[in-house]
């Protein structure tokens, strides 16, 4: 090949370079901003609702998200009757930034002030004059192109009408009415207040007058205390502890103090906490609440029992976690971890019942190996349960995962589920450096995905193909252009490459 020709060839594989990294970081802003969603709606809360109402945005994607606020070119909305532009914390209003980390939330409150009252937490909290409908509307979020990235159209048959609940996300398209959670994990099922009407008591037995005259009534209760309902958790893993106070009208206190004792020597104060148990056991957690002079109280029966989840290295890199543990288990924020590489699964991600979720190395970004470990959301590893512990009431027996042997211990009649252990056998590749797809239908988390509620404009899906048809033109036209200038061999299949 002569010079003029080799001249050529370069030419070429520079403009196409040049294209082609072109093409990606207009498609990256898309993928990123597709990322952030509305989890939560307090669209009708208990009580006045004066600045109290407010929409949680999550972030699913591994970027962090720079919101635009005011009314300039580029800047997002809030869009529920009308478009409403961010405000700037950085401007005095509210805390924190306009950008939603990767994996993390920001609140969009009518009054930060009012919002920041009433929840704790660290979350950014920005200003928006939004005004959501009680009986029912769509809001959306806006992008600085006028796109919709996320959007809920909800009733008050849906719930948290007026009854101190919010609407969240539950994931799989599901939205339930629950108790809020601001700035945290949503719930996944339904909650109803309880029932504090003056005409029954707690046992459901109707209050009744007596016939002696000179019996004298005690006072009504004036505070109610609500810990929620019995629960399951799982040993060494953060589970969420959410608090209400009502007064006899079912109206929600706002201002009061709220202190949990959770039965394993370990307290904690404030309207929601996070909380672990180091052993198996049942737990009795106890909640006392305080409000100026009134006190109440509520006792939930918790029980902690060992994660028993299979932790397997899949041919080609990726990993397989199966549930023996006999009831769905939520994953969300779990980790799996090898030397420096480390994933995360997203927010509402359920093992169910004696089933599996396949993440492929592609997903994980690294390929596991035999040293990957399965880690809680605060980063401690998932192991196996210590024996029965003085944390154990007298007369229960603690749940104790056992090892795989050849042969059953006599005392055991079937075989247990070990609480974590990892298969490593012979038919299992050694990882490389490329990773394999999982199989089809395997993979909740593109089923999480599917349902996040993030769409892309269709404009920028034409735009894209037409990009792509018009490069291949241009390459086309190229190519014949230096053939009809006397070109023997324009570029030999073997140099027809992009060079890294």
């Amino acid at each position: 090949m002569d010079a003029r020709s080799t001249t050529t060839s370069q030419s070429l594989k520079a403009f196409l370079k040049a294209a082609f990294i072109i093409l990606c970081v207009l498609a990256i802003p898309q993928a990123v901003r597709a990322g952030v969603v509305i989890s939560e709606v307090m669209y009708n809360p208990q009580g006045t609702e004066a600045g109290r109402e407010w929409i949680e945005l999550y972030n699913s994607g591994s970027e962090d998200v720079p919101l635009v606020g005011g009314a300039g070119s580029g800047s997002w909305r809030i869009a529920d009757s009308s478009n409403h532009t961010l405000t700037d914390p950085a401007g005095g209003v509210g805390r924190g930034s306009l950008v939603v980390p990767a994996g993390g939330y920001l609140v969009v409150a009518s009054d930060p002030s009012v919002f920041m009252g009433e929840y704790l937490g660290q979350y950014s909290v920005v200003k928006s004059s939004i005004s959501l409908n009680n009986t029912g509307a769509t809001v959306s979020l806006i992008d600085g192109t006028g796109a919709t990235i996320s959007s809920l159209a909800y009733t008050s048959g849906m719930g948290g009408a007026d009854n101190g609940a919010s609407l969240q996300d539950a994931g799989g398209g599901t939205w339930v009415s629950a108790l809020p959670t601001p700035g945290a994990a949503n719930a996944t099922q339904s909650y109803t207040p309880p029932d504090t009407e003056d005409e029954s008591n707690s046992s459901g037995v109707s209050h009744q007058t007596t016939s002696n005259p000179g019996y004298v009534a005690p006072p009504l209760p004036q505070l109610f205390a609500d810990a929620g309902g019995d629960r399951a958790v799982v040993v060494g893993a953060d589970s969420k502890f959410v608090a209400s106070a009502y007064d006899r009208d079912r109206d929600v206190i706002n201002y009061a103090k709220f202190l949990w004792n959770f039965g394993d020597g370990t307290t904690a104060e404030g309207p929601w906490v996070m909380h672990h148990f180091s052993y198996p056991g049942r737990y009795a957690v106890e909640l006392v609440i305080k409000n100026d002079t009134r006190t109440s109280s509520a006792r939930i029966t918790v029980t902690a029992e060992p994660a028993r989840v299979l932790l397997d290295v899949l041919p080609g890199g990726g990993v397989s976690l199966r549930n023996y543990s006999g009831r769905d288990l939520d994953v969300s924020f779990w980790k799996v971890v090898q030397a420096d590489s480390e994933f995360s699964l997203p927010e509402h991600s359920v093992v169910l019942e004696g089933s599996s979720i396949n993440i492929s190395a592609g997903t994980l970004g690294f390929a596991a190996t035999a040293q990957a470990q399965l880690r809680y959301p605060d980063n401690t590893e998932v192991v196996e349960p210590e024996p029965a512990t003085p944390a154990v009431a007298a007369g229960e027996t603690a749940s104790k995962a056992v090892a795989p042997t050849a042969e059953p211990e006599p005392a055991v009649s079937a075989p247990v589920v070990p609480a974590i252990s990892r298969i490593a056998t012979s038919s299992v590749e050694e990882a490389t450096s490329t990773p394999a797809r999982a199989p089809a239908g395997t993979s909740a988390l593109a089923a999480s995905a599917a349902t996040s509620g993030a769409t892309f404009p269709l404009w920028a899906s034409t735009a894209g193909l037409g990009g792509i048809v018009g490069l291949g033109v241009m390459s086309v036209w190229y190519a014949r252009r230096q053939r009809a200038v006397g070109e023997e061999t324009l570029v030999s299949a073997e140099e027809f490459t992009i060079e890294e």
